[in-house]
């Protein structure tokens, strides 16, 4: 796994004059040099507890709030240092029972916020006035709206994965009988199937029959036939990439075709589940926002979404006519529906699918972007559903 940068924020009125940014006192230098020497102490290795990697968000003021026996709540500023899809690690000055329910006021990378409700399970001393309370979340979060988070780098946020939580089908398209006994052996404990193939045409008729996900040895010269066959059965097919590196140019080739997970060779039992569990186990469905649609009768947003999958019907037609102009058009309906009632990954899909026609004048060299607008109308779930 690549190394990740650490996020740094403050609330804009942190540099006041007498402010105290967080409950140690300290400004970002005496930040950065504490959590530098703490991150240095550790290990680094796999926790056998731990289920979700803990990724750097080093934000120097985190409003966490803490409610006391009898209901009432405390707000404090505090230290945080990392943060996973499951929890977040914040140093305070003060001890902190386990067992005590918090808000934490969780900055997102687009300027606000998410408040995040969760449980301290842990309250550890470091020195002197420092504290590190670990705190669970009741539900988990979405990393990426939060960190900087690359799946196609290689990256997972599963530390550690159960097996047998990953079930169903898996296609495969490897380099050799070898790779297809490592993969069978790397999934023994699991509860997913293997079908492994040999060409795009054996791999499309073992999608059709049945696939939860697909792997795809992009070291096979018809890596990429096979990875268009099988998202012309199945849109939404998640797909693991194979591949020696994970330099920008496998990254970019990954991206245009809709691949979020990737193991880099040597395949590892750790790097394969953790990547399947990425794309199995995290997959999120797409709602219209309630803010946006509080005044929208539940029959007119039901419409829309139904338009919206006619017109993407439309869009999928257009592949063999390569009808640039139209599909342009398409495209932009979709966003004229979405935008008003808060579809927004659709609608930036949309967006993006509209932008990369208008450049290369061609349904068929903007396959990328219109794969990624079908997975996300793919993902949208019918309110009144």
């Amino acid at each position: 796994m690549p190394p990740i940068r650490g996020r740094r924020a403050q609330p804009a009125d942190t540099n006041a004059k007498g402010h105290r940014a967080n409950t140690l006192g300290l400004d970002e230098l005496k930040v950065s040099a504490v959590l530098d020497k703490l991150d240095g102490k550790a290990s680094g290795k796999p926790s056998i507890k731990r289920t979700f990697t803990r990724l750097p968000f080093r934000v120097r003021s985190l409003t966490l709030t803490l409610t006391h026996p009898g209901g009432t709540n405390t707000s404090v500023q505090v230290v945080c240092r990392n943060l996973s899809r499951g929890g977040i690690g914040v140093l305070h000055s003060a001890f902190a029972h386990t067992g005590t329910r918090c808000t934490v006021d969780l900055p997102r990378l687009d300027g606000g916020s998410d408040s995040v409700e969760g449980t301290i399970v842990r309250c550890s001393h470091i020195s002197g006035q420092v504290h590190e309370l670990g705190i669970l979340f009741d539900n988990e979060v979405r990393l990426d709206t939060h960190v900087p988070f690359d799946p196609p780098s290689g990256m997972s946020s599963f530390e550690r994965v159960d097996p047998e939580s990953l079930e169903g089908t898996m296609v495969a398209l490897l380099s050799s009988e070898i790779e297809g006994r490592m993969l069978g052996h790397f999934l023994s404990e699991s509860r997913l199937a293997l079908k492994i193939t040999s060409s795009p045409e054996e791999g499309a008729s073992l999608v059709s029959e049945g696939c939860t996900v697909a792997v795809i040895d992009f070291t096979v010269p018809c890596a990429e036939e096979m990875v268009l066959a099988a998202r012309q059965i199945n849109s939404t097919l998640p797909i693991v990439a194979i591949a020696a590196d994970s330099s920008p140019q496998t990254r970019a080739l990954l991206s245009g075709m809709g691949i979020r997970g990737l193991v880099v060779k040597p395949m590892t039992s750790e790097k394969l589940l953790g990547v399947v569990a990425e794309s199995l186990l995290t997959a999120e469905r797409d709602e219209p926002n309630e803010e946006q649609t509080d005044q929208l009768s539940p029959e007119l947003i039901n419409d829309c979404i139904e338009q919206v999958h006619t017109i993407v019907g439309q869009l999928r037609g257009l592949a063999e006519g390569d009808d640039a102009m139209q599909g342009y058009e398409l495209c932009r309906q979709i966003t004229s529906i979405c935008a008003p009632i808060g579809l927004d990954d659709l609608n930036h899909a949309a967006e993006r699918a509209s932008e990369t026609i208008s450049k290369t004048m061609s349904y068929v060299e903007s396959e990328g972007a219109l794969q990624e607008l079908f997975r996300m109308c793919d993902r949208v779930k019918n309110p009144a559903a």
